[in-house]
């Protein structure tokens, strides 16, 4: 498989708690709260494979991939989601800088990311006093980005396509 194919899989999940990012072998993810519905939908990682989208039925989560740290979330209402319809497919924009994500109802969801790497909001502090953490990940790699996640746009697609 070339790396495009790789990026089209979908979704990677091999059951409802263990997901295989694009980048790595399975990890473990745990279900962030009781209120996102079903599993997840669709996973996928932008163009350099530093953040990965995961999509669930009402929410969009962001993770960090080195270490596996979530960014953040955005979970849709249950009357939107009866509304508009659950989330389908997902897909990123080249620069990384947008997602966007369809839904069952004929909806598209455009998000702008926004990516802050200079952030120190998440940076790993060690005290001296207390033994070394067991995540060697978190020790070694650089400072996790601060990231901003907004609605742009919600556009409802009128017309069916004729093929």
């Amino acid at each position: 498989m070339n790396r495009h194919q790789v990026n089209a899989l979908a979704p990677f999940g091999l059951n409802d708690n263990v997901l295989m990012f694009p980048v790595s072998s399975p990890i473990e993810i745990k279900n962030p709260g009781k209120s996102f519905v079903g599993g997840v939908k669709w996973v996928l990682c932008n163009r350099e494979r530093t953040i990965a989208a995961v999509l669930w039925r009402n929410a969009l989560l962001l993770y960090y991939t080195h270490p596996r740290v979530m960014l953040c979330c955005h979970q849709r209402s249950p009357n939107d989601v009866f509304v508009r319809g659950e989330n389908e497919c997902i897909l990123w924009k080249p620069d990384s800088s947008a997602v966007l994500i369809s839904s069952k109802a004929r909806y598209l969801f455009f998000y702008s990311v926004a990516v802050d790497v200079e952030s120190e909001s998440y940076k790993f502090i060690h005290d001296k006093d207390t033994p070394r953490p067991d995540n060697i990940e978190m020790v070694v790699r650089p400072n996790i980005p601060k990231v901003t996640l907004t609605t742009s746009t919600v556009v409802q697609l009128s017309s069916r396509a004729v093929t």
